[in-house]
């Protein structure tokens, strides 16, 4: 966690996910990766030919993210203060 600059997260698209939402460390700084091919055309020629393409991601005021994707089965949960919990354990 950048503590300087006061950034907690980022959030961003640009990187084409065929399983849903990704998290990843970056320089120290959590990154969600959110980002699908919408369109049937697009994702013919990726190679994705689930139909049309959606996600979502929600990021809830009580410390809770939700990653929603038309191409991963289950929603899935973010929660640091679980994930700091466990790390500490």
């Amino acid at each position: 966690m950048d503590t300087n600059s006061g950034i907690n997260a980022i959030v961003h698209g640009h990187r084409n996910l065929y399983y849903g939402q990704r998290i990843m460390l970056r320089k120290g700084i959590i990154n969600f990766e959110c980002d699908t091919s919408l369109d049937i055309n697009t994702r013919k020629k990726e190679g994705v030919v689930r139909g049309l393409g959606a996600a979502v991601t929600i990021i809830h005021p009580e410390k809770l993210v939700l990653g929603i994707s038309s191409d991963y089965p289950y929603i899935k949960v973010f929660e640091p203060e679980l994930t700091k919990k466990l790390c500490n354990d």
